[in-house]
């Protein structure tokens, strides 16, 4: 993945905290030994993960292709306006 999303690190904390707690699920349960179970519960949260990671991804390209395109200083001076025009907008209405 680029880091034109800036969602790696977030991401990775996430996918730790998020397959910590799928182990903490089967030790409570009593299947933490129960090799079935385990490759089951992992095999769901790599999927669930995997998903995530896909349309980071998407987002992550597109953001690339925008900045080393023949017109990134526009379209990013377009984006960041946008991005403010929203904040802005959010603050107002109470949503920041």
């Amino acid at each position: 993945m680029s880091p034109m999303s800036g969602a790696g690190a977030n991401l990775s904390q996430l996918d730790g905290l998020e397959l910590g707690l799928v182990f903490a699920d089967l030790h409570e349960t009593g299947k933490l030994g129960n090799n079935d179970a385990v490759a089951a519960l992992v095999a769901a949260f790599e999927e669930s993960m995997c998903t995530l990671a896909g349309r980071v991804v998407s987002v992550a390209n597109g953001n690339l292709a925008t900045c080393v395109g023949p017109h990134a200083a526009e379209v990013t001076i377009a984006r960041f306006g946008d991005l403010a025009i929203r904040n802005t907008q959010q603050l107002f209405q109470g949503k920041c």
